[in-house]
């Protein structure tokens, strides 16, 4: 189900593990939630060593900092990362 929605799933999964860790408690559980996510998604969207050390990078830095929990900033970027690669397959 999550290779029918393509990378918007993994966005709104991000950001929905960004709203749990809302507040002081994101500090410290934050990063441990991303990374695990992040490490999740990088192996369904077959990411190489590097991107997966990155996504779990990025995913523990978003989830851990305080005052992105009410922005959808991950949904956006995987987005964007769909609509470049509908575009690349109809070019």
């Amino acid at each position: 189900m999550l290779r029918a929605f393509g990378p918007l799933g993994g966005g709104i999964l991000l950001d929905v593990a960004d709203l749990t860790t809302f507040g002081s408690f994101g500090l410290y559980l934050g990063p441990l939630v991303g990374a695990l996510l992040g490490w999740w998604l990088a192996t369904v969207y077959k990411f190489g060593v590097w991107g997966q050390c990155g996504l779990i990078f990025v995913a523990a830095l978003y989830c851990a900092l305080p005052l992105t929990s009410l922005v959808p900033l991950a949904t956006v970027v995987f987005a964007l990362i769909r609509f470049a690669e509908s575009k690349k397959v109809v070019d």
